[in-house]
Order: C-alpha cells, then sequence, then structure tokens
C-alpha cells in the first residue's frame, strides 16, 4: 500500500493554548496547529445540541469539509489565519478525522499512534482536569481534526488521562480507554452512539432511471466505562420519525455525479401540515430504525423526486446525511432527550448505464 503522509491538526475549546510539542503524541511525523473555541454558556448549549455531546466523523469530501467549517464558523469557532484549515487535501486519498467532545474547557485531544495498512487504526488521547477547586464551571467544544489516508473501515478509539492533581491515569501512557468505534466509507461516522448506513435498491440503473435508497439508523461504538470523562454508555437513542414536522427534513444526500460535480440533496420546506403526529422513536441494539417514506410501509428514498437527473452515464457516488437538533420531547408529561449531531454515512456507488 502507497502510504499518504498524514497530517495532524488540533483545534480546543478553553483558556489555555497548547504548543505543537504538547499536543502532539503520534508517534510518526505530523503537522500540528492548536487553536482556541471558546463558548459562553447559551454559544455551549447550542453548540452541544448541533454537534451532540461527543463523536467522531469522517469528512471524505471537499463539499462536506465545506459545510462543516461553515458549521463550526457558525458555532463561534475561528478559523485559523491564513486560509484553509488544514491546508490542501487530495480527498481521492485521504480524508480528515474529526473527534469532539462538547463538556470542560480544560479538555485536551491528542494523538497518541496511527497505524496504517490492511486494518488501520488511529489512538486519540483526551487530557482532562481533576479541580481541587474551582470557581466556576466554564464550559467548551473541543475537537480534533487529523488528516490520514483514506480507508473503507477505520478503527478509532480515545483514552484519557489527567495531568494534574493526581490519580490512576496520570499519563497518556497510562490512559483508560473509553471508547473505540468503526468509521470510514464502508462505515459512516458515530455521534453520541448513532451511526448512519444507506443502501442502494440495485447497484445498477438505466440512464434517466431512478435511483432508490434504503436509510437506516443503528446504534454504534463502545463507551466502556461507566463514567467516562469522553463517552459514556447508551442503551437507546431518539430521534423524531422520518415523516411528520419535526423529522421530515432530518436527512439528506450528497451525490458526485459523473461530471464531478457535487449536489446536496435535501427534502423541500413544507409549510402546511394538516394531518400531523411527530413523536420520539427509540432507537436500541438489534432494533435499528428504517426512515420511512410519505405512505405507509414505504421507506425507499427516491432521489429523483429530490432533484436527481441521472441523464449522463457513469457512476453517481452518493453518501448520506443525518442532522438533527438535539433537546428535549415533551410526551404525556415526561420529558425524552432528543438526539443531535450531524452524520454522514458510508459511500455507495450506482452505476448508471445506457
Amino acid at each position: 500500500m502507497k502510504r499518504v503522509p498524514m497530517m495532524l491538526i488540533i483545534l480546543t475549546a478553553g483558556m489555555i493554548v497548547m504548543t505543537a510539542a504538547q499536543a502532539t503524541l503520534a508517534s510518526e511525523p505530523v503537522s500540528s496547529l492548536a487553536s482556541r473555541f471558546a463558548t459562553a454558556d447559551a454559544e455551549f448549549v447550542v453548540a452541544q445540541r448541533t454537534l451532540g455531546d461527543y463523536g467522531c466523523r469522517t469528512i471524505r469530501s471537499q463539499a462536506r469539509w465545506g459545510e462543516v467549517q461553515s458549521q463550526l464558523a457558525q458555532l463561534g469557532w475561528r478559523r485559523p489565519s491564513g486560509g484553509s484549515a488544514l491546508g490542501e487535501i487530495d480527498f481521492d486519498k485521504q480524508m480528515i478525522v474529526m473527534v469532539h467532545k462538547c463538556g470542560d474547557e480544560g479538555d485536551r485531544f491528542a494523538v497518541r499512534r496511527y497505524q496504517d495498512g490492511d486494518s488501520p487504526s488511529l489512538e486519540l488521547v483526551m487530557g482532562y482536569i481533576i479541580y481541587k477547586s474551582r470557581a466556576k464551571v466554564v464550559n467548551g467544544c473541543n475537537f480534533i481534526l487529523a488528516v490520514v489516508p483514506l480507508a473503507k473501515r477505520l478503527s478509532v478509539s480515545v483514552s484519557t488521562y489527567h495531568p494534574h492533581n493526581g490519580g490512576p491515569y496520570p499519563t497518556p501512557e497510562k490512559a483508560r480507554l473509553e471508547w473505540r468505534g468503526v468509521v470510514g466509507s464502508e462505515a459512516g461516522d458515530i455521534v453520541d452512539g448513532l451511526q448512519g448506513t444507506i443502501e442502494a435498491k440495485s447497484p445498477k440503473g438505466a440512464v434517466g432511471q431512478d435511483i432508490q435508497v434504503k436509510f437506516t439508523l443503528q446504534l454504534a461504538g463502545e463507551a466502556l466505562v461507566k463514567d467516562g470523562q469522553c463517552a459514556s454508555p447508551r442503551e437507546a437513542v431518539c430521534v423524531w420519525d422520518g415523516k411528520y414536522s419535526n423529522g421530515y427534513r432530518n436527512h439528506a444526500f450528497e451525490v458526485r455525479s459523473p461530471d464531478g460535480k457535487v449536489r446536496l440533496l435535501r427534502p423541500a420546506v413544507i409549510d402546511q401540515w394538516d394531518k400531523n403526529a411527530p413523536h420520539p422513536v427509540e432507537i436500541k441494539a438489534g432494533k435499528p430504525y428504517v426512515l420511512p417514506e410519505w405512505y405507509e410501509g414505504a421507506y425507499l428514498k427516491s432521489l429523483e423526486k429530490l432533484g436527481l437527473d441521472t441523464g449522463q452515464a457513469g457512476r453517481y457516488v452518493i453518501t448520506g446525511i443525518y442532522m438533527e437538533k438535539g433537546g428535549t420531547a415533551q410526551m404525556i408529561g415526561q420529558g425524552t432527550k432528543m438526539w443531535g449531531g450531524d452524520i454522514a454515512t458510508n459511500t455507495i456507488t450506482v452505476e448508471v448505464v445506457r
């Protein structure tokens, strides 16, 4: 396998800016940069609802990278001066891994190890502070971006340590493993335990023919300790149903057509609802959720209805996007915590022929 250089950039929330030497722990040469993404209380709540408590995303196209940067900028992140945060990325050979945690301002991510090969892996550590005393709790959204070779399936793990004030995990070498999951072009992102998968009705089609896609949500990733600083185990995740007002636009598709153009296809806005019964849907292990269509029993998403024209012969490269704003749904007098985040699914290819 041809080795593609790995580049690392670290962006953290909080009051302390680390030097490159402090931030980088990877055994092979990497480029690193630390930055600050501080959030006031109200801004933190918005960021947490938008990004989720914690997650691991892979950015596999220039279009998606632009969307993520815009999203972060809207949440208060200031891009490093000098243009793009990561420089030029060759998305035909590379991808960006983004791991985030909305929590304490003192949390710090770094790369401990990256392993290339047939079963690539990325090991991260997150330092946190054990406070002996504190005047005020200050939250922030911390995240790390790592440019690695494009992978169908990349194993990512996060271990945590506390470099100050004692305790059983004082160094990166002695960090406690808290979370692990598999992401990439065949797996998709994981945020707060939720992962999406798409599957085409047929891998081949004729020019002018509709492409229909099944979109499934399921639990994924492993939060390994109950009292984790980065991730906590989840037995279930609740999302809005994909049929009524609260959830009908919670999905989209990024499609690259044979001419190289990329489009984001998303259901149109509906202002009037004659019959409307939005409700949470619980997703558990062994109980995935297939996003439904408007009429009962149908689940295949029509890309033609969303605006796709398959008049060109060639390969259509498709990635699903699922996004929700987190919050609380009041059902029968009880509050249900709703999932919030923005995840990309696996990527599929449909061959269109004349």
